[in-house]
């Protein structure tokens, strides 16, 4: 039998609260592809709130508002009307698999992080060693100026290559 998900990772909480901006983490925004459209319509038409940002892969909710015309009091229990008793629906299969998706994406950003970290650091080597090797001998290391170049121009090339994401 599968173990049940427990209650605590099915809330909605309240990541950052400042004055003229909120973050929820809200679970059912990862298996309810709805909610999201209506709980962006129903804050937008609250007063004061300028911009909200939906992102069912974190289940994050980000709300923007002006500070002198409302407060998080309103977008808060806009949310627990609309999001609440979506809660207690929540499927524990869907929601787990959905939470193992997010962990797998998270250890795949990781890994590219460090893979790419590990290039950038034998590129600073092998820089640091031509430049010694070179102040003893510079045209017995001809060889090692080209290996630069080319790290450095497939570099570029890779980070060209990541499609960039827009906030």
């Amino acid at each position: 039998m599968t173990a049940l998900v427990p209650a605590e990772t099915r809330e909605i909480l309240v990541l950052r609260r400042e004055a003229g901006y909120l973050r929820l983490h809200i679970p059912p925004l990862l298996y309810v592809a709805a909610l999201a459209t209506r709980l962006e319509k129903a804050l937008l038409a609250l007063k004061g709130v300028r911009r909200v940002v939906v992102d069912r892969t974190r289940a994050r909710l980000s709300v923007f508002y002006d500070p002198w015309l409302t407060d998080d009091r309103p977008a808060l229990l806009e949310v627990d009307r609309q999001a609440t008793p979506q809660v207690p629906k929540m499927e524990i299969l869907p929601f787990r698999d959905a939470l193992a998706e997010q962990e797998k994406a998270r250890r795949e950003r990781l890994f590219g992080k460090v893979v790419q970290a590990a290039y950038l650091l034998a590129l600073v080597w092998i820089h640091l060693w031509v430049i010694r090797s070179w102040l003893r001998a510079p045209l017995r290391y001809w060889w090692g100026w080209g290996l630069l170049g080319f790290g450095v121009w497939t570099h570029r090339r890779q980070i060209r290559a990541i499609p960039q994401l827009s906030t």
